[in-house]
């Protein structure tokens, strides 16, 4: 295990909820499905990235704003 003297985060300032889609849709579009259990880069698996493009396509259910107090220093 590698630590560093300093971590980043990167803050989350949207949150979107979108109709999503069974597990027995995604397993329809990917063959199978096995959730994620870490970090995916979606780029690297083509038909995950399409999932998320048809996900992202439809209705946004509700939105939420997330405003974050500046950093103490």
């Amino acid at each position: 295990m590698v630590c560093l003297p300093r971590g980043f985060a990167l803050p989350i300032k949207k949150v979107r909820e979108y109709p999503g889609f069974s597990t027995g849709q995604l397993a329809g579009m990917l063959g199978s499905f096995h959730p994620p259990q870490g970090y995916t880069l979606v780029d690297k698996y083509r038909a995950l990235a399409d999932v998320c493009d048809k996900l992202m396509s439809d209705k946004v259910v509700r939105e939420l704003i997330v405003q974050h107090s500046a950093p103490v220093t």
